[in-house]
């Protein structure tokens, strides 16, 4: 009887790849690594130095950078007054430019916060003038609440009531005595679909020009 030799096995073919061992690296890539990676540390010291002087920048830019900001209701608001110790009342000025200046702070304040958020549809009841300005017992009474806005709902302040204060204690009295039926105001628009306006007249008035 003849003895049967065993097959031999056949190896394995396919067509996959064996991934190369990632931590297999040879001393030359070794080196690039090392030295692109001392490349990013000193691009990222560069633009932390960088980003430290733009900081530095800004801090000191920033009170002439507020000064100069008023195009919003709140800047506009918070305006300072260069050269002086405190806040005039309107009617106490003198020179016409401060005047002048003081009054346009104002008039972007009401443009700004009070006429969107208080000023609702002038009725016979409650009339309103979008000239108001030019109603020296109207503009008196809002740079009144304009002040006490300031300084009530400024945050370096640190008064959490300031704001419920100023609508009790300010803003609600005066637009009440403002758009009385018998207030200044009371020959101007009381629909707004009829604009009026009529100034009442006064003792002596401030010129707005």
């Amino acid at each position: 009887m003849t003895e049967q030799t065993p097959p031999t096995a056949q190896p394995h073919l396919t067509n996959e790849v064996t991934p190369a061992d990632p931590l297999a690296a040879s001393p030359h890539d070794l080196a690039d690594l090392r030295a692109r990676l001392a490349g990013l540390e000193a691009e990222l010291a560069t633009l932390a130095e960088h980003l430290e002087e733009v900081r530095e920048a800004a801090a000191s830019d920033a009170p002439a950078d507020q000064d100069s900001e008023s195009s919003d209701g709140e800047s506009a608001g918070k305006a300072e007054r260069a050269g002086s110790d405190g806040p005039v009342f309107i009617l106490l000025l003198d020179d016409d430019h401060q005047f002048a200046v003081e009054l346009g702070l104002l008039m972007t304040w009401v443009e700004q916060v009070l006429e969107p958020t208080y000023i609702n549809e002038p009725t016979p009841s409650a009339p309103w003038c979008s000239t108001w300005w030019e109603h020296p017992e109207a503009y008196a009474r809002l740079h009144g609440i304009w002040l006490a806005w300031v300084q009530l709902t400024t945050p370096a302040s640190d008064n959490w009531t300031g704001p419920a204060d100023w609508h009790r204690d300010y803003l609600d009295p005066a637009l009440a005595a403002l758009r009385a039926p018998d207030g200044p105001l009371i020959d101007c628009t009381t629909d707004s679909r009829v604009p009026r306006h009529h100034p009442r007249p006064q003792a002596s008035t401030k010129s707005t020009t």
